[in-house]
């Protein structure tokens, strides 16, 4: 959805928007003072969020899908963009938008959506009112989070869940890859809350990793907007804008050996982040998802999720999905070396959880 469906005046509005934290923050405050109820947010939401947190490419989207589809939860959709802090505002002054047909996303990878469909965007949230501070040149730093802060998050949250609001309380879902680094404050916050971590078999997923960086660089060079917009919502998992995550005590420098253009860095960039994630203090409250499970058995893997969650909704009958994914050559002797190191997390991580 950011490709040629943005004319002119749709980027003049994302620049207006999105571009300029005065603005952004202006309209979270509007659209607060305006639709928040304390009461109506007691009846119409409940305060049980899901956050789904992986390593770009082990399957988030597809879980936030099929969460999505159960209509227990709400988050945010491409048709609150480019509004994204002030989506009951957007909603009134826009109405009721015609739901377009299905096409593939910029990604290529067989996911296909439309102007209704779910998408990780509360980021936007935190670039703003964290001032974009944990954003380096080169990193993305773990987050400190002020309590003023967290309350506001936990307000946005309730308010897209009221945005969606029909005939049941909702829940509040996010799909952010980002969100592990600011993991302990949301758990904080939100104590009743269940935090999903997708991990998926290593080689496969550095090989996903670099298709879609070369991807995401193409893309970018050929159309300039593609870059400024996936800065804006804080995108930098792949693409000429690509930022690793900054976990201490790891040694995140070691990343510099290796070229973005070649699969070593993916491993490293694996392994960096599983390492953090098993030796994470809440680590025995993470749900592990195993993508490949989620890929040949998703009604069972799915069915073990909704009994974690606690979801009502009854999962019928999932077709297998079967990612073609290019593989590249062999792999050198540092290449060798990383994956037996990564090797060896993913089987801790099957040992954790049998998802």
């Amino acid at each position: 959805m950011i490709q040629e469906d943005y004319n002119r005046l749709n980027r003049f509005f994302h620049a207006i928007s999105l571009g300029s934290r005065t603005i952004s923050e202006l309209s979270f405050e509007i659209n607060r003072s305006v639709f928040y109820s304390s009461k109506k947010i007691n009846e119409k939401v409940e305060n049980t969020p899901v956050f789904i947190s992986g390593l770009a490419r082990s399957g988030t989207t597809a879980l936030l899908n099929h969460l999505f589809e159960t209509k227990e939860f709400a988050t945010l959709t491409y048709s609150d963009m480019p509004f994204i802090l002030a989506p009951n505002l957007w909603q009134k002054l826009k109405g009721n938008t015609k739901q377009t047909a299905l096409r593939e996303r910029a990604h290529g990878d067989q996911i296909f959506i439309n102007n209704h469909s779910p998408e990780a965007m509360d980021e936007v949230f935190w670039k703003v009112f964290l001032n974009n501070e944990y954003i380096k040149d080169d990193c993305l730093k773990i987050n400190t989070i002020s309590q003023e802060v967290l309350s506001k998050f936990k307000e946005f949250t309730e308010l897209i869940c009221l945005n969606n609001y029909t005939n049941q309380p909702l829940r509040y879902l996010s799909k952010n890859n980002n969100s592990i680094l600011r993991i302990n404050s949301l758990k904080e916050q939100f104590r009743n809350c269940h935090i999903i971590v997708p991990f998926r078999s290593p080689l496969e997923h550095a090989q996903s990793l670099l298709n879609q960086h070369k991807h995401f660089c193409s893309l970018q060079h050929q159309n300039p907007f593609i870059l400024k917009y996936m800065n804006w919502i804080g995108h930098y998992e792949f693409g000429l804008n690509q930022k690793p995550f900054d976990f201490p005590p790891l040694v995140q420098e070691e990343l510099n050996h290796f070229s973005k253009q070649e699969i070593n860095y993916w491993l490293k960039t694996w392994f960096n982040y599983y390492t953090f994630i098993l030796n994470h203090p809440l680590k025995n409250e993470f749900i592990f998802v195993n993508y490949e499970n989620l890929c040949q058995k998703p009604l069972e893997t799915l069915f073990e999720i909704k009994e974690k969650i606690n979801l009502k909704f009854q999962f019928q009958k999932i077709e297998p999905f079967i990612l073609k994914e290019k593989m590249s050559s062999d792999l050198d002797s540092d290449g060798l070396k990383l994956f037996k190191e990564c090797m060896n997390l993913y089987e801790k991580i099957k040992s954790i959880n049998p998802n």
